[in-house]
């Protein structure tokens, strides 16, 4: 073991000295005043307290020295670099040769081999990185090397440039997306009819030509042919129904003219021609009073019934005319295309929109009237009736009409449909 107090000597340290010898001196000091007074020995220990705080201090800031670290590329590399046979040339490779002899034997390798094939690499302008293994151990030690990964290389030139890859879709799959894209939008939903076919829409025109209930030419598809809607007219074999109020300046009054003998004739034009399932209501006005019928007092009939209007919706519309029941409703038209002509007892007022009708006694509910009595054969024949109304829900229905009908009608219509 190095002695440390020998001056000069390789390895020595001044500081380390310097802090051995004050520990040598403390500890004899303590020692000679072991006999002596407690104060003095106490004094003269704290003395040696503080100055060996003191030593610690100068003891923490002395560096130790590592042992360097040795590379065999780069070794080898220096090695190379000098003239074979000089006298640094040997050292350097005995060097080698006593750190990383054994190293160099177990990975299968010689090491006049490794001298040789770097000096040929770095006199050909290359390194020694890619045939010399990159071991590496501390200087001196008798533990093996440590085989650390290849140190990667910097960039010496600028990165070339990539073209962007193009990537070639495959045709089938392409075609099958398209395929789907194209069904999907075929049958998206929309407020605008189709004109072509679409799934299991069929578009026809109509070109065949049939006469209507009242006579009239009517478009509609040829039998058998499989489609089943009209740009024009929507589905086909379809009958719809359609309810219109009038007033009296579009009624036509044509008087007495015979038409339905000695009653009213008025004429009216429809949006669609109607066909079956017509009902028309007609007001007359202060001639609706006459609709109401008032019990005896005291009677059965008074405590039972109460007041109510012979008349099914009282005051505010009269029920005149039905072709879909067992009455003599379709009498009482005629039809010419969209013209309604129909017959009238009585001549038509429009409904005033404030009507007031006379409270039923028995459910005395304020603005209710009862509607109890029989319908006339030109609406339905022996015909029922025994309801309540609401005037204020009448009044905005019929208000400022004098006419309300109900009707069906031929929507597109195929007459000859096939299944």
């Amino acid at each position: 073991m190095v002695d440390f107090k020998i001056p000069d000597l390789c390895g020595a340290s001044p500081e380390l000295n310097d802090v051995l010898s004050k520990l040598a001196d403390a500890k004899a000091d303590a020692k000679a005043k072991l006999d002596e007074a407690a104060s003095t020995a106490a004094a003269a220990f704290g003395e040696a307290q503080n100055e060996l705080a003191g030593l610690k201090d100068k003891l923490q800031s002395i560096e130790i020295p590592t042992l360097p670290k040795l590379n065999l590329q780069a070794e080898i590399a220096g090695l190379a670099s000098q003239i074979p046979g000089t006298p640094s040339f040997l050292s350097a490779l005995a060097k080698i040769k006593t750190e990383f002899g054994d190293d160099i034997k177990s990975a299968g390798l010689e090491l006049d081999s490794l001298v040789s094939d770097a000096t040929k690499a770095i006199s050909g302008g290359g390194d020694v990185c890619a045939l010399v293994p990159n071991l590496e151990k501390d200087a001196g030690s008798t533990e093996p090397a440590v085989q650390k990964p290849i140190a990667p290389k910097q960039a010496s030139v600028a990165a070339e440039q990539e073209s962007p890859s193009v990537s070639n879709q495959n045709a089938n799959v392409v075609a099958a997306v398209a395929e789907v894209k194209q069904k999907v939008e075929s049958y998206a939903v929309t407020s605008e009819p189709p004109t072509e076919d679409r799934g299991a829409i069929k578009i026809v025109k109509a070109d065949k030509k049939i006469k209507s209930p009242s006579g009239a030419d009517v478009n509609v598809a040829p039998a058998g042919t499989g489609k089943n809607f009209s740009p024009d007219g929507g589905m086909l074999n379809k009958k719809a129904n359609y309810s219109q109020f009038k007033s009296l300046g579009v009624i036509t009054n044509l008087g007495k003219d015979g038409t339905f003998g000695n009653r009213l004739s008025y004429k009216v034009t429809l949006k669609y021609e109607p066909i079956d399932k017509i009902k028309i209501y007609l007001h007359f006005g202060d001639a609706m009073k006459t609709t109401l019928r008032v019990p005896e007092k005291g009677s059965p009939e008074e405590a039972v019934f109460g007041t109510s209007y012979n008349s099914f919706y009282g005051l505010h519309m009269y029920a005149w005319i039905r072709t879909d029941a067992d009455s003599t409703g379709s009498q009482n038209i005629k039809i010419d295309g969209k013209e309604l002509t129909f017959s009238s007892p009585k001549a038509l007022v429009d409904h005033p929109g404030n009507i007031v009708s006379v409270k039923n006694e028995v459910l005395d509910i304020d603005g209710v009237f009862a509607a109890i009595g029989t319908h006339t054969n030109s609406f339905t024949k022996g015909g029922e009736f025994n309801t309540y109304r609401e005037d204020e829900a009448l009044n905005k229905v019929f208000g400022g009409y004098a006419m309300a009908i109900q009707y069906e009608y031929l929507d597109n219509y195929d007459p000859e449909p096939q299944t």
